[in-house]
């Protein structure tokens, strides 16, 4: 399994798990009943995915990485913060409290493992061009 495939295919599970929260958390009738577990699987098929970003990973996440990571999770967290207490109203937060803590935790830790293995996954300038690494002399 390619890299990018992994990362791409662990935001569109975290995508589905959020959209699966947004309308527990807001008008559980709407929500069929296998819901419910299907987020299970996918929380579960999430962890997969962080402890395969870990194998994948050859070095551990640069200090770029870290810092955009915590760009990320700078902004994504108030983010959160800013729509639960704009939609508080119409929220269940027995439902919504515990789903927005795991979900920010991955966020949290699968972004500097995902910027890493993205960066390692990439071609250098000399794999993509040898003629780069005997024109400077390498």
């Amino acid at each position: 399994m390619r890299a990018g495939s992994l990362i791409l295919g662990g935001f569109i599970l975290f995508v589905v798990s959020c959209w699966l929260l947004v309308i527990a958390s807001t008008n559980p009738d709407h929500l069929p009943s296998w819901a419910g577990p299907v987020d299970v699987v996918i929380a579960f098929t999430l962890f997969l995915v962080l402890l395969q970003l870990h194998r994948f990973a050859k070095a551990p996440a640069t200090l770029l990485q870290l810092r955009r990571s915590h760009v990320i999770a700078s902004a994504v967290g108030p983010f959160v913060i800013l729509a639960m207490w704009v939609f508080r109203e119409h929220l269940i937060w027995n439902t919504l409290l515990p789903g927005v803590a795991w979900r920010l935790y991955f966020i949290v830790a699968a972004t500097p493992l995902s910027l890493a293995v993205w960066q390692q996954s990439r071609p250098t300038a000399d794999q993509v061009n040898p003629a780069l690494s005997q024109q400077r002399g390498v």
